[in-house]
């Protein structure tokens, strides 16, 4: 993330990476009366280029994080684009629908990836899977330093969808778990409660407001399919080659199937191994990571929205 190109923050003036932040275009609001079009800012370039192509003209980079758009909307400072544009109230749902819909673009990416890639690495050994399904948190809590690594795979993330419970107020996006290493601690991401809000179709037209937003049972769906798919992959190689393997593929007793607890680590192959295959998770690390930038979660070292 902090290698990406530089740009800079139409609120604070800071020169940040690029995927710390979200980019605003300019739009124009078609018009049901005589009146002309109206300009209006919308998000641009959050979704992966193979789904939507970016936006073309003129617009601007902020902070990813929902109290900089909020300030943004506050000062006015989107005025330096376009005096005539406006912010529509709507901008903030659109961006987090956006963000989350990356998150399960990436992980479609990350499995078309992986499949073509060869089943054996460097020395015949069987590629292991970068994603396991888990039983619950508790089996990472329990041998915190022995399930940071999988023989050569990384514990890199956690993907944590169980959906929670109604009377369950909104926690935090992320969690981290605890470890007693020097290294970075590993993210929990705990996706209900970004994708409850989540607006389907994210449309840059739209102007209703009051509309309900959807359940996110159907974000949480589309996750788990590229998951699981990739996870039955590597358990009929498993069944056909039969060879020992340090992730072992989802057994009989646990079945891939819609009531089974959608929780998932996120591994990635030691850079010394396969250098290029270690790279394959890093998108989807990026979207889930600024999923929690924009939670406002992960700027305590990149510094505040104001």
């Amino acid at each position: 993330m902090l290698s990406s190109p530089l740009r800079r923050c139409i609120l604070t003036q800071k020169v940040l990476p690029k995927d710390l932040m979200v980019q605003l275009k300019l739009a124009r609001l078609p018009s049901q009366s005589t009146e002309p079009p109206r300009l209006i800012l919308t998000p641009s370039s959050l979704l992966h280029p193979r789904f939507a192509p970016p936006m073309a003209g003129k617009g601007a980079h902020v902070m990813c994080s929902k109290d900089a758009l909020d300030a943004l909307a506050r000062k006015g400072s989107y005025k330096r684009i376009s005096s005539s544009a406006s912010l529509p109230p709507i901008t903030a749902l659109k961006i987090q629908s956006q963000l989350a819909r990356r998150v399960v673009q990436e992980a479609i990416m990350v499995g078309e990836r992986v499949r073509s890639r060869p089943v054996l690495v460097d020395g015949g050994k069987r590629r292991e899977c970068p994603v396991r399904r888990l039983g619950s948190l508790a089996e990472l809590s329990k041998d915190g330093a022995e399930q940071e690594s999988a023989g050569d795979m990384n514990l890199v993330a956690v993907v944590d969808l169980t959906e929670p419970e109604a009377t369950i107020k909104d926690g935090p996006l992320s969690t981290l778990l605890p470890s007693d290493s020097s290294a970075p601690s590993i993210p929990v991401y705990h996706l209900a409660h970004f994708f409850k809000s989540a607006l389907f179709p994210p449309n840059p037209s739209t102007t209703n407001f009051e509309e309900p937003s959807p359940r996110p049972s159907h974000l949480i769906s589309s996750l788990r399919t590229p998951f699981d798919d990739l996870i039955a992959l590597f358990a009929k190689r498993a069944a056909r080659d039969s060879p020992t393997s340090t992730i072992p593929p989802p057994s009989d007793t646990e079945p891939l199937d819609s009531a089974s607890l959608p929780i998932y680590a996120i591994y990635s192959p030691t850079s010394s191994l396969e250098p290029t295959a270690a790279e394959d998770v890093v998108p989807l690390l990026v979207a889930l990571w600024r999923c929690r930038l924009w939670s406002g979660e992960g700027w305590t070292a990149e510094g505040d929205t104001e």
